[in-house]
């Protein structure tokens, strides 16, 4: 807040009637009978360079400064006051008093003369008094108001009282998953010193102001597997520990698990190659006939390392009983592995049986003992590690551990390790019977079948639309050993597709599904196939009622037909009975008495034009083939047509013969 605003603020004081700390006065309520005093001159002196020294002013020198008590009293004493005030309120910012009247050389010292100067002076005093943060100007006998003389705004003010800093938040450590590392998250100290920023502006609470604060109380702290988040405990975000995600190393076989705990995984690097050389264990019966093997165990090496947190499987212990057999000596005939051989720490040797113990039956033959590779070898076929075993004899022993030399004989061979498909065999030789390889992912190891091929209906089954029978056709794929030993399926493709068969209109496929192909059948007479047209039954789409023809059928009178577009007679359209003729042409066809049709719409010469039959019909029946010119009012000469009638058939024409007549009567 600037200097003008506190006078402002002053100025609502002083409208308030609210008074500060004012100077005591001798004879403060002066009136015109109160004499002048030397102490009137004095304190006024005094207080105003006590409030100049307040802002940090040099003391102004007065005249006749002390007064002595004979000292005259001069107009000077009065008009210095004036000129010692005014300094004081241009050095905090505000306006310089107005004064009343000033003394006059040779005129009357009133009371105003000593008042004014007093007033003044309280004035510019609660001015100073009412600041905050505005060093000793402000002070009022509060020794905790401190600051240094002068300065503006001060150091400290206990006005402002106690600045809360306890939500103001720093960290401190070293950020890391490791126990070690560990950050802690304080809150800020309240400030009750340096309280100051300015004139009536105290530091603010919970805000930079307190980062010079020292750290407070721990609010929270991360160690293993946790840390402070960047923006986290800082400024005013509290917040809590974030975690390291799933996996962070936390130390030797130490792990977090992403949630703020710890766990120690199957392995770690960091143990190194554990030693497991020297921890021994035997396998077998002990017997002058039988063989024991002792045997040492693998060294842990890049797998199983961890036994718990921060805890690595410890060399040549039980630790090392999980780790696989390697060979170290056999006990065979006559011999054996006495307690405490071959155990633990103790590597041992072999102990002989003594010339009471029998021995085999045959030659002592287990130094011809045999590992070999039979099959072959790849990964797509089976090998075996075939072991040839010689049977001993029965003998005794000799006490060195060694029967009497017999013949061999024949081994009985045994297949002790089988590589099927996707393994091989690997060290089986001599006394090693070896071990089983995987082949890795650049090795074939059979075909995919993949399917089954099948067919299926696309598109839209109907006598209006056109549906197809399709091939879905896979395509086998080759499979790949997976390093493991396994032969596994692979992925198929999508099946390519292919139309075996298509039916459109009036067409539809039966029985395309799963192997079979299919048939096209078609669509029953009378089904629609759009547009008002309708199947045939022969897989054609037909206009119905396309046509009209006449049928003449012998003995009948002819009747007339609907054919569809495709030929096909339809039901009667009109039964043209009595009338011995029906007019067909294409564009209209019905029963009549009219003969102007003429035989397979031919035209015949020979036929005049009377004007009432323009032209000429051969009759359909076979016998007929005479053109006949027809006249009805002529008689048989006129070669005219007349009408019979027969009692069973209707109306029968008459047939005039051309050249003699008469007319007689033929069936039609």
């Amino acid at each position: 807040m600037n200097r003008l605003s506190l006078l402002a603020t002053f100025s609502i004081l002083i409208a308030s009637s609210v008074a500060f700390a004012e100077f005591t006065w001798t004879d403060s309520s002066v009136t015109e009978y109160t004499p002048i005093q030397k102490v009137h001159i004095s304190e006024l002196r005094s207080n105003i360079n006590y409030v100049r020294g307040d802002i940090g002013m040099g003391g102004y020198t007065f005249t006749d400064d002390p007064l002595g008590d004979f000292t005259p009293i001069s107009i000077t004493h009065f008009t210095q006051p004036r000129l010692a005030i005014n300094p004081i309120y241009a050095s905090i910012g505000i306006s310089a008093p107005s004064w009343g009247s000033a003394p006059a050389s040779m005129g009357m010292i009133n009371r105003l003369h000593l008042t004014e100067p007093r007033a003044k002076l309280d004035s510019v005093h609660n001015t100073i008094l009412s600041y905050t943060c505005c060093g000793s100007y402000g002070y009022s006998g509060v020794p905790t108001d401190t600051g240094s003389v002068g300065s503006c705004p001060g150091v400290d003010d206990s006005a402002c009282g106690i600045i809360d800093c306890s939500l103001r938040y720093t960290s401190t450590g070293t950020e890391g998953a490791y126990p070690a590392d560990v950050e802690y998250c304080y809150n800020r100290l309240n400030r009750t010193t340096s309280r100051c920023d300015g004139i009536n502006d105290c530091k603010d609470p919970n805000a930079a102001h307190c980062d010079s604060q020292p750290i407070d109380q721990i609010q929270y702290q991360c160690g293993e597997c946790k840390y402070i988040l960047d923006g986290d405990c800082t400024d005013n975000s509290l917040d809590s520990c974030s975690f390291w995600p799933y996996n962070t190393k936390s130390g030797t076989c130490a792990r977090c698990d992403g949630s703020g705990e710890v766990f120690y995984p199957a392995d770690d690097t960091d143990c190194g190659t554990i030693d497991c050389s020297g921890w021994y264990v035997n396998n077998g019966t002990a017997g002058s006939q039988s063989t024991q093997t002792c045997y040492s165990k693998a060294d842990f090496t890049g797998i199983n390392r961890c036994e718990g947190i921060r805890d690595c499987k410890d060399a040549n212990t039980a630790d090392c009983d999980s780790q696989s057999n390697v060979y170290e000596y056999d006990c065979g005939i006559c011999q054996y592995i006495a307690p405490g051989d071959c155990t633990g720490t103790t590597r041992g040797t072999c102990s002989n049986y003594g010339i009471t113990y029998s021995c085999s039956a045959e030659q002592d033959c287990d130094y011809l003992d045999e590992y070999y590779i039979t099959g072959t070898q790849s990964a797509t076929t089976t090998s075996y590690c075939t072991f040839d075993d010689y049977n001993d004899t029965t003998q005794k022993c000799d006490n060195n551990g060694a029967c009497a030399a017999l013949d061999c004989g024949t081994p009985v061979t045994t297949d002790v390790k089988t590589a099927d498909t996707c393994k091989y065999i690997t060290g089986c030789s001599g006394q090693t019977p070896g071990s089983i390889g995987n082949y890795d992912d650049t090795y074939s190891c059979g075909t995919q079948t993949c399917g089954p091929d099948y067919y299926a209906i696309t598109g839209i089954q109907g006598s209006d639309s056109t549906s197809y029978c399709t091939l879905y056709d896979y395509s086998d794929k080759t499979k790949y050993c997976d390093g493991s030993g396994g032969c596994p399926d692979v992925v198929c493709d999508s099946p390519s597709s292919s139309t075996t068969l298509t039916a459109g209109l009036c067409k539809e496929i039966s029985d395309c599904s799963e192997s079979t192909s299919g048939t096209i059948i078609n669509s029953d007479a009378g089904a629609s196939c759009g547009g008002g047209n309708v199947c045939d039954g022969n897989g054609n789409c037909c206009t119905d009622q396309y046509e009209k023809r006449c049928v003449n059928e012998p003995g009948h009178y002819p009747k007339v037909y609907w054919y569809d577009s495709c030929g096909n007679q339809e039901e009667l359209a009109e039964d043209c009975d009595f009338t011995p003729y029906c007019t067909d042409s294409y564009e209209y066809t019905t029963c009549s008495f009219d003969a102007r049709v003429t035989y397979n719409h031919e035209v015949y010469p020979g036929c005049e034009d009377d004007g009432l039959y323009d032209h000429c019909t051969e009759f359909m029946t076979a016998k007929l083939k005479q053109i006949m010119c027809c006249d009805p009012d002529t008689d048989c000469a006129g070669c005219g047509w007349i009408s019979c009638q027969n009692p069973f058939i209707g109306f029968l024409l008459s047939q005039c013969d051309i050249q003699t007549g008469p007319c007689t009567c033929s069936l039609w």
